[in-house]
């Protein structure tokens, strides 16, 4: 399944699930400029390793993007992930 994300702006907590496993961490957020701290997940025995890399890339973005109901996740210059707003 697509990994959805939920960001809680007053906490500074970020979490979801990575396709298998459910996943949290620290988020801090200064503009376009944005900081996942490490992300602690459950266990599961999950097919593929899809899931490892989705997590070692979100503690790499490092910039942030929204548009309309889409955010952006980038490292550096580079688009890594795209989300849409669930209403």
């Amino acid at each position: 399944k697509k990994p959805p994300i939920t960001f809680d702006s007053t906490s500074g907590k970020v979490s979801g699930n990575g396709g298998c496993n459910n996943f949290n961490s620290n988020v801090e957020v200064q503009g376009r400029n944005i900081k996942f701290g490490p992300i602690a997940s459950t266990r599961m025995a999950c097919q593929g390793n899809g899931e490892p890399l989705f997590f070692q890339t979100l503690e790499k973005i490092n910039v942030q993007s929204v548009n309309g109901d889409q955010l952006t996740l980038i490292v550096g210059d580079i688009a890594k992930m795209r989300f849409k707003k669930v209403k």
